[in-house]
């Protein structure tokens, strides 16, 4: 007798490509599928329930920049009436009339006579500058 069983025989004379030794790839293609199937499926229902978040948390941070302008323009507003209000004191302080006026209460007195002081440069000697140049 044959000791090789009769169908692997008969698979062989007919030329089959597939042996009764390996199972059926089917099952695990269609694994594959259901599973591509529901990564997909989850991934639309994940970016769905994204994108309202998304919204939502860009819609309040417009608000809340919103907000921030508001308040940085009425710092604005008030820092502009400041400096008016300083630059009015200063003019203010420095007005001549004042000036004398404050100048007389601590006791000073006005000039009497301009009196100029001349100051002339002494040469320095010919020698000391021919030092000094060739120094490096």
């Amino acid at each position: 007798m044959n000791a090789v069983p009769e169908n692997v025989t008969r698979m062989i004379s007919t030329g089959s490509q597939t042996s009764a030794a390996t199972p059926a790839p089917r099952p695990r293609r269609r694994r594959r599928a259901n599973s591509r199937r529901a990564a997909l499926l989850l991934g639309s229902c994940t970016l769905l329930a994204a994108l309202p978040v998304v919204y939502v948390a860009s819609y309040a941070s417009a608000t809340r920049h919103s907000y921030q302008h508001s308040r940085l323009q009425a710092r604005l507003h008030q820092l502009q009436e400041d400096r008016k209000l300083l630059e009015a004191q200063v003019a203010d302080l420095q007005r001549t009339d004042r000036v004398l006026y404050e100048a007389k209460r601590i006791g000073m007195q006005p000039r009497e006579a301009l009196q100029y002081v001349a100051i002339v440069p002494s040469k320095a000697p010919a020698r000391e500058i021919r030092q000094a140049s060739a120094r490096p």
